[in-house]
């Protein structure tokens, strides 16, 4: 569940939901550990891992006493999704509403509860609209001329290869083919920790690179602090809050010291990952099919999905496109 501001919200009910997220998530791993058919991905615990909240200890008062009798109203759990709503983003309500529906779920089946009070939850009708601020060309090229040679390079990636934060910040030297011109994902990052899988099927891939954004690359190598196979491509800086020296960044500290001030430096009205705008910006550079092989997605839509197949020159191409418009010597903004 995502974290809301105290008072806000119920915490009781809250707390519940995540009080039942960590008991079955205990329980899952255990099921795992004595079983040798376990999934490669495992979806259950991202649920649960959603819905608890880092490192809270839940005393007897703060959760409603389900051992009791005490059940959860299906009131309780709306008025609790109402109040998220006027706090978050329409996409991590509607999250919140998947979410609590499959705890449940899971709950009756592991005999917590007899019921499913969230089955009939329904989406707020007023929910924030998602920020679907994106940039121009010109103001990309703007970004890489002002960044860090680290964070000119990371970026550039970011936006030809449309990773998102936690591929990229996960990328290792071992998965990087300078003669095949290849970076490949192995794993991914979540809340300061490493996984063997990702969002989608498709996030552990293999991509091309541009031959300019693979020369970069290879001049990083040469000027990184560790090139070796192991290391991370773009490690963090610095030993802090018991993060390693020269282990992986964190999205939220790169977000925060990096990624706003430069936009507060070039006045851009928001500063992001970038797979908006480049799917955006890519519509002119090639098809449907090549921009979806391009950012990872499992599907476009139906009909992409299941009539056009990816043609992987055409990927090529697209990356290639993008890249050289990066790349392009920036304009000044005009003075007005």
């Amino acid at each position: 569940m995502a974290e809301v501001k105290a008072g806000k919200t119920d915490p009781k009910v809250a707390n519940t939901v995540a009080y039942l997220a960590t008991v079955l998530l205990r329980a899952h791993e255990a099921d795992a550990a004595a079983s040798a058919d376990t999934p490669a991905q495992p979806y259950v615990p991202l649920i649960y891992r959603s819905l608890m909240r880092d490192g809270r200890k839940h005393e007897p008062d703060d959760v409603i006493d389900l051992e009791t009798g005490e059940r959860v109203a299906l009131f309780m759990l709306q008025t609790h999704l109402n109040d998220l709503a006027r706090l978050l983003s329409a996409g991590r309500v509607m999250h919140a509403r998947f979410y609590m529906k499959a705890i449940f779920e899971e709950a009756i089946d592991q005999g917590f509860v007899e019921r499913n009070p969230a089955r009939k939850l329904i989406l707020p009708k007023q929910l924030r609209p998602v920020d679907k601020t994106t940039l121009s060309w010109n103001q990309l090229r703007l970004v890489l001329a002002s960044a860090a040679l680290r964070d000119r390079i990371l970026l550039t990636l970011d936006m030809t290869e449309t990773f998102r934060p936690s591929e990229l910040f996960a990328l290792r030297w071992s998965g990087f083919d300078m003669t095949c011109r290849t970076l490949t994902v192995s794993q991914t990052t979540y809340r300061g920790k490493l996984r063997n899988y990702g969002k989608t099927k498709k996030s552990l891939r293999t991509v091309h690179l541009p031959e300019g954004l693979a020369n970069e690359l290879w001049l990083w190598k040469q000027e990184c602090p560790d090139p070796s196979p192991d290391a991370f491509i773009f490690p963090n800086t610095r030993k802090r809050k018991g993060a390693m020296k020269n282990g992986f960044i964190r999205t939220d500290n790169y977000r925060s010291r990096v990624l706003k001030k430069l936009a507060e430096q070039l006045q851009l009205p928001k500063l992001n990952f970038q797979e908006r705008t480049i799917a955006t910006l890519a519509q002119t550079k090639g098809n449907l099919k090549d921009v979806q092989g391009i950012l990872g997605h499992t599907k476009a839509d139906t009909t992409a999905n299941v009539y056009m197949q990816t043609i992987e020159e055409g990927v090529k191409l697209t990356l290639d496109a993008i890249y050289a418009e990066l790349t392009g010597a920036p304009r000044s903004a005009a003075v007005v």
